[in-house]
């Protein structure tokens, strides 16, 4: 298993997982926008995917994660939501930051 795969995912979902102050916060520390929260994720999953049954991970975390992903493809093909006052109220970001907690649970301890 490759660690480093495991720690990258858990760092996105910490982040995504997060409450929006403090995802605010990180993006202003990092000059980042909103939409980098979506890519930290993406930056984990795409190496991840094609291997996850090698990091024996349990049918409900790999849903969970697989959920994750289906709620950040669905809020991008709206195409809303990506910009600092929807990070702060949209329902969108509300169940993200429930999917990700969800998924981020399953994940082994670092």
């Amino acid at each position: 298993m490759a660690a480093w795969m495991v720690d990258m995912m858990r760092e996105a979902l910490e982040l995504l997982s997060a409450p929006a102050d403090d995802q605010l916060a990180f993006l202003t520390r990092q000059d980042l926008h909103v939409d980098d929260l979506a890519l930290t994720f993406e930056d984990a999953w795409v190496p991840m995917q094609p291997l996850i049954d090698s990091f024996g991970l349990g049918g409900a975390t790999k849903d969970a994660l697989a959920a994750v992903d289906r709620q950040l493809a669905e809020m991008a093909r709206r195409g809303k939501d990506w910009d600092e006052a929807a990070l702060t109220r949209s329902a969108d970001w509300a169940r993200l930051r429930e999917l990700a907690h969800a998924a981020l649970g399953g994940l082994p301890a670092a």
